[in-house]
């Protein structure tokens, strides 16, 4: 007549692989990569269209910084600080170069060559970092399915 530890009423449930599975969703960082992915489209967009009419960054500023707005909120309660700034950038550089029009008090012709290359510059800082995130996202989303997949007996050491 041993003790099973089956019989002690006070040991922890055991909980099933598939429950364990479900408590990671499968698009846990859908929302940040959609806001990344978005604020790279819009961004781009406003640069092509700056270079066409300087004009044009009246209406696709805000754009940017809305879309920059809604995925610094959407990294920050993933806890993604790397994509809180990414999202962030869109707001500031849209700011940066609103000030610089307004303190040198530049006529749209004036402002025809610096505003968009300098909206060209930052496309590539934003369209590197912002792979480097999606890559980023996409790993963590992976261990976060596998860690919620395995038992703690069953992980490599």
């Amino acid at each position: 007549m041993g003790f099973d530890d089956f019989d002690n009423p006070y040991r922890a449930p055991e909980v099933p692989l598939e429950v364990v599975r479900e408590s990671v969703p499968r698009g846990a960082y859908f929302w940040v990569r959609l806001w990344i992915i978005l604020q790279m489209i819009v961004a781009l967009v406003g640069t092509a269209a700056a270079f066409v009419d300087v004009q044009t960054i009246v209406a696709t500023g805000p754009i940017l910084s809305v879309f920059g707005i809604f995925g610094t909120i959407a990294c920050v309660r993933k806890r993604y600080y790397f994509g809180a700034l990414i999202g962030a950038s869109g707001p500031v550089i849209s700011v940066v170069i609103f000030l610089v029009i307004f303190l040198l008090n530049w006529s749209p012709t004036a402002a025809q060559k610096p505003v968009p290359l300098t909206g060209a510059v930052y496309i590539v800082i934003l369209c590197v970092t912002g792979l480097v995130a999606l890559r980023e996202t996409i790993s963590l989303q992976a261990n976060a399915q596998r860690q919620a997949g395995e038992r703690i007996s069953e992980m490599p050491l």
